[in-house]
């Protein structure tokens, strides 16, 4: 599959909005369905998780779980993730469409999370980041959605530093 760089995707706000009723949501799911072939939902509360799923049983949709972006861009289709995503995005290039517990239901049910400092001290295994792309949205657990950029090398030795 061929990629193209951040700058020259066509990326655009999907428009999606939490709906007065469940028939409106249908309807309006429906009309992306027709026209999109992979869409993720980002739903972060196991509540919510449970109501997509009846949704989209209701609706007759064959949906897959995914744990990651590379999962789902492997996988295609319709699929479900947990995460907290705020705004959802329709990758046309693509035909990837991401929406979100927010625009779904209107505010993300969510427990609070403290940042650990010790998380910037654990060494990470790089095979962890291999499917990342420059371009791709990423969620970074101190500063929060962004768009990867690529790897920098640093040096971390403390005694150069003392030289």
């Amino acid at each position: 599959m061929q990629h193209k760089s951040a700058s020259s995707r066509d990326i655009i706000a999907n428009g999606i909005s939490r709906f007065p009723t469940i028939a409106a949501t249908i309807k309006t799911l429906k009309q992306w369905f027709e026209n999109v072939e992979n869409v993720l939902f980002v739903i972060s509360s196991d509540v919510r998780d449970e109501s997509l799923r009846k949704l989209l049983s209701f609706m007759k949709v064959t949906f897959m779980d995914v744990d990651s972006w590379g999962d789902f861009c492997g996988q295609g289709g319709f699929c479900i993730t947990k995460g907290i995503l705020e705004t959802g995005f329709y990758d046309k290039d693509n035909s990837r469409l991401v929406i979100t517990e927010n625009e779904l239901y209107g505010m993300i049910l969510s427990q609070a999370v403290s940042y650990n400092e010790e998380l910037d001290k654990v060494a990470v295994d790089s095979r962890y980041f291999s499917d990342l792309e420059v371009g791709d949205p990423i969620v970074h657990l101190k500063y929060g959605i962004g768009r990867f950029h690529g790897f920098e090398m640093m040096d971390t030795n403390p005694l150069k530093k003392q030289n």
